[in-house]
């Protein structure tokens, strides 16, 4: 028997005062984690050694940053490389390499012109009358020291610690590496955590360098589709990430994360598999956080939750009554989902597997029976059924009859909901 739970349970876990730090021996100035590199190298060999730490050369967003940065560096360093490229157009189209856009907001080259464009990456003065001021540098042959970027997060004791969560790979539980979703879930969700969900292109590095010393394919991430015609993440953070997603796809519903590239399958793309088939995982969760209770046990089987007759909130799985054995007679359930706000619901329903005609599930758009009904399920669907609701409310019900026959294979079904927001 598989495990049907909660997605965004309230997790048990206590949030204690979270200290805020930095890691990998970086200094927090301001709102960010610094490290200096004194060797003088190429921008790209610069940009090469703090992805390694997931992060990025050194942005700067207003005169104090741009102050301060200078007295960090200190003397002894004339000038280090910049985390901003200059595209054709000049110093006027500069964009920094951590995505947060242009210099439109604040600006220091001592050159500001649509001619001034032979040399695309820019450089900081750090001494001297120009301190402080950018210019224009060779990215190729130019040699400089250089600072890398990376966000603070809370002080906890996990190993791999980065911007606010602790990131937890199969391999630091005693459980079987390789496990499917249910399972994978359960070990997340026991240790404070959901499957990992991915918003950056630094935070997919850093689980890319854990990586980097193992044999693994690819892990399983917390990402749920409907045929790959959209995706959600199971922990309910927004999907930001989607140009990821490779071109090949399959007719499972759960997500992997591509770690070699392999035919079309490209390293560092999300790609639809099975969730019954067996993955390397890796979970995330808060940073400077305490569990409650220590992890449970995991054994073979776990207690089956149907939620029939509950209202869930946020995110979270329901099923038939029994699932996925056999549903009896005259278990009609329902099920009341709800969000915040404007936010919507996203609904996923799995192996669908009830008697043809007299036993149905009905979704409304809504709070009731009274809601616009938008879908009935009877029968089998081999393929999962996805639905979004245009308000954030929701109502399934589960219509069983009374005169089933009892030799009929009807296991229900089970489904996962999300918010979208």
């Amino acid at each position: 028997m598989r495990p049907i739970f909660l997605l965004l349970a309230i997790l048990p876990y206590i949030q204690s005062t979270r200290n805020i730090t930095c890691t990998n021996d970086f200094t927090l100035v301001g709102s960010k984690c610094l490290k200096l590199f004194t060797a003088p190298t190429s921008r790209h060999n610069a940009s090469r050694k703090c992805e390694e730490y997931a992060g990025n050369l050194v942005t700067i967003q207003n005169l104090e940053e741009n102050e301060v940065l200078a007295s960090f560096v200190a003397d002894g360093v004339g000038s280090v490389w910049l985390g901003l490229y200059c595209f054709e157009g000049g110093t006027r189209n500069c964009l920094w390499d951590d995505a947060s856009g242009s210099i439109d907001g604040f600006s220091s080259f001592v050159y500001n012109s649509n001619a001034y464009n032979i040399y695309k990456c820019a450089t900081y003065k750090v001494t001297g009358s120009w301190r402080g001021r950018w210019f224009c540098g060779d990215c190729s042959y130019d040699l400089r020291p250089f600072v890398c970027q990376i966000p603070t997060t809370y002080e906890d004791d996990c190993a791999l610690n980065y911007n606010g969560s602790c990131y937890l790979p199969s391999e630091n539980f005693t459980s079987p590496q390789t496990i499917g979703i249910d399972s994978a879930r359960q070990w997340c969700l026991t240790n404070c955590a959901d499957l990992v969900s991915i918003h950056s292109a630094n935070e997919l590095r850093l689980i890319q360098n854990y990586y980097k010393s193992k044999d693994h394919e690819s892990i399983l991430v917390g990402a749920i589709t409907n045929s790959g015609k959209s995706f959600l993440w199971t922990d309910g953070s927004a999907w930001d990430m989607g140009h990821f997603v490779g071109s090949e796809q399959s007719s499972g519903t759960c997500v992997k994360l591509a770690l070699k590239t392999s035919g079309s399958r490209v390293k560092g793309s999300l790609y639809v598999t099975k969730c019954e088939e067996s993955n390397y995982y890796m979970c995330k969760r808060p940073a400077g956080i305490s569990c409650v209770e220590e992890p449970a046990a995991i054994v073979e089987t776990f207690p089956e939750t149907s939620h029939c007759n509950r209202s869930l909130m946020n995110s979270g799985s329901f099923s038939s009554p029994n699932y996925p054995e056999t549903y009896s007679d005259g278990e009609s359930c329902t099920y009341s989902l709800g969000t915040l706000g404007s936010d919507r619901i996203g609904v996923t329903l799995y192996n669908i597997i009830v008697k043809d005609q007299e036993d149905c599930i009905r979704i409304y758009d809504g709070d009731s029976v009274e809601s616009p009904l938008t879908m009935t399920l009877t029968g089998r669907h081999l393929e999962p059924v996805y639905y979004e609701s245009s308000t954030n409310r929701v109502f399934v019900t589960f219509n069983i009859a009374d005169n089933n026959d009892t030799e009929v294979v009807r296991t229900g079904f089970k489904a996962d909901f999300v918010t979208i927001v």
